[in-house]
């Protein structure tokens, strides 16, 4: 695994000490939770079991744990997305502990977490990853990718799954589009400029949000050194404040564009 090597540490040392019977692992989509996963699993040397997150689901395994004769891993993944009354059955499992499980579950966002399952669990934080570990990452998948391919990749790319989902998109041409956008959005119309939207994941399908932010402020971060305008400077603050409202609960992704659209069309 590259990467996480401070992270991986910890965990070999929770090994050595007695692992938790209860842990929550964060980290952004695609850094390779379900991975750390496996890795544990193995380092115990024992079978590890997935489960869904219906509160059924859940309450199924629970009940299977405590049946379960032999020491298993049950594995629930971003449980931030759990219903409530599923986040309230894993509570089952750090009040009263199967002698032979152990629980480890993962999310994206700690905040939307029980504050109830985050004092019963140890935490594991899975960074973002380094340019220099991206590169690495490029070179172990091996894409046939060109010196600009890669060099867009690790300036815009924090986790494998990043590298994954921006070569599915065509690295040049999803670049190409966002440095369009930035080109055109103050000078089109106003009903041309939403028309942006129509590409990106609105409603469950297009290129995603997080992933547009983030090449924006690449190509402004790019420009603003070589021209000094600080309207690029403001784009980037905007796209990092509207990444982050995307991690809010509900957001309605479609009135979220139309409000940046807005914004950045009255910086540039």
């Amino acid at each position: 695994m590259i990467g996480q090597k401070n992270l991986l540490n910890t965990i070999d040392n929770l090994i050595s000490n007695g692992f938790p019977k209860f842990t929550i692992i964060v980290g952004n989509k695609g850094s390779g939770k379900k991975l750390l996963t496996d890795y544990i699993a193995n380092k115990l040397g024992i079978t590890k079991v997935i489960s869904g997150n219906k509160v059924e689901e859940v309450r199924d395994i629970i009940s299977a744990a405590y049946q379960q004769k032999t020491n298993t891993l049950y594995a629930f993944f971003d449980i931030d997305n759990m219903s409530l009354n599923a986040k309230n059955a894993l509570l089952k499992i750090t009040e009263e502990p199967p002698k032979n499980a152990y629980f480890i579950v993962t999310a994206i966002n700690k905040d939307k977490l029980l504050s109830t399952i985050l004092s019963r669990g140890v935490l594991l934080q899975v960074d973002n990853y380094s340019p220099k570990e991206i590169g690495q990452l490029i070179k172990e998948f091996n894409y046939n990718l060109t010196p600009e391919e890669e060099n867009i990749i690790v300036n815009i790319c924090q986790t494998p799954g990043d590298i994954n989902l921006l070569v599915s998109y065509n690295v040049l041409d999803f670049h190409d589009y966002c440095e369009l956008v930035l080109d055109n959005i103050s000078e089109v119309e106003g009903s041309n400029a939403f028309k942006i939207e129509d590409k990106l994941d609105i409603r469950g399908s297009g290129w995603d949000l997080t992933m547009f932010f983030n090449t924006i402020s690449y190509i402004s971060l790019t420009r603003l050194k070589e021209t000094k305008e600080i309207a690029y400077a403001e784009v980037i603050k905007l796209c990092n404040r509207y990444k982050q409202d995307l991690n809010i609960t509900g957001i309605n992704k479609q009135m979220l564009m139309d409000s940046w659209i807005l914004d950045v069309r009255k910086v540039l």
